[in-house]
C-alpha cells in the first residue's frame, strides 16, 4: 500500500510540475509572444509615430496645394505677391532701398 501511495504521490508531482511548467510557458508567450502585449505596446507606440507623421503630410498637402492656387492654375490669375517673392529669389534682384538677409 506504500508502493501505491508513493507511486500516487509522485504522478501528482509530475502533473503539478507539468501543469505549472504549461502556466510560465503560455505566461511568457502571453507578455513576450509576437502577439503578446509588449508587441501590442510596440505596435501602439508605431501608430502613434504613423499617425503623426500623417497629419503633417496632410498640412504639407494644404499647403502646397494653396500656394499651387496662388500660383495662378485653371485659369485663375498669378497672386501678384507670391511671383514679386519668386522673381526676386530667382533673380537675386532687389530695390536699392531694400534690405536683403541671407539665411545661412
Amino acid at each position: 500500500m506504500a508502493n501505491a501511495f508513493v507511486a500516487s504521490r509522485s504522478g501528482k508531482n509530475a502533473l503539478t510540475l507539468l501543469l505549472s511548467l504549461a502556466i510560465v510557458y503560455f505566461l511568457y508567450h502571453f507578455v513576450q509572444g509576437d502577439l503578446g502585449i509588449v508587441s501590442m505596446l510596440r505596435s501602439q507606440k508605431h501608430l502613434e509615430i504613423v499617425t503623426q507623421q500623417h497629419e503633417d503630410l496632410v498640412i504639407q498637402r494644404q499647403q502646397l496645394e494653396l500656394r499651387n492656387a496662388l500660383l495662378g492654375s485653371n485659369g485663375n490669375p498669378i497672386d501678384a505677391d507670391l511671383l514679386d517673392e519668386q522673381a526676386r529669389k530667382i533673380l537675386g534682384l532687389a530695390h536699392p532701398d531694400e534690405l536683403v538677409i541671407y539665411p545661412d
